[in-house]
Formats: C-alpha cells, sequence, structure tokens
C-alpha cells in the first residue's frame, strides 16, 4: 500500500482524531515505517514512550526514535537527543 498514506491512517486513529482505534492506528504505523517512512517510526517511537496502543516500553521507543533519526527526520532527533 502507500506507505505515506498509511502513516497518515495511523496518526489519524492514535491521534483521537477518528475512531481513537490505538491499535489500529499503531498497525498502520508499523506499516509504514516497515516500508522506510521515518515519521511513522517516529511515531511509533512515540507510541511506545506513551503506551498507546502497546506497552510502553523505553528500549522500543528509543529504537523506533534512532532509526527515523539516523534518516534525518527531526521529530525524531529531538526525541533521540
Amino acid at each position: 500500500g502507500d506507505a505515506d498514506a498509511q502513516n497518515a491512517l495511523g496518526i489519524f486513529y492514535t491521534s483521537g482524531l477518528g475512531s481513537n482505534d490505538l491499535a489500529e492506528g499503531v498497525r498502520w504505523l508499523q506499516q509504514a515505517a516497515q516500508q522506510g517512512v521515518l515519521v511513522a517510526a517516529s511515531n511509533l517511537g512515540w507510541c511506545y514512550e506513551e503506551g498507546r496502543a502497546v506497552q510502553g516500553s523505553e528500549e522500543e521507543a528509543l529504537s523506533y526514535y534512532r532509526m527515523a533519526a539516523d534518516g534525518d527526520c527531526r521529530p525524531a532527533q529531538l526525541h533521540y537527543a
């Protein structure tokens, strides 16, 4: 699928703008991140940091932030710093 659209759907669901189906949002973000959308990886880091639809894990959050930050994703760099 279209990775940017998958990221947008992930944001839609995890931000409460949609049906507030957090698990569905994380699923879309994971698909986008697997296709190289760095901001989706950063968004996943946030989900793990906040424990939104996933069990909170600092290690997982840092892993996703690192992946995105290494690709020059500015929001991830701010979280990873």
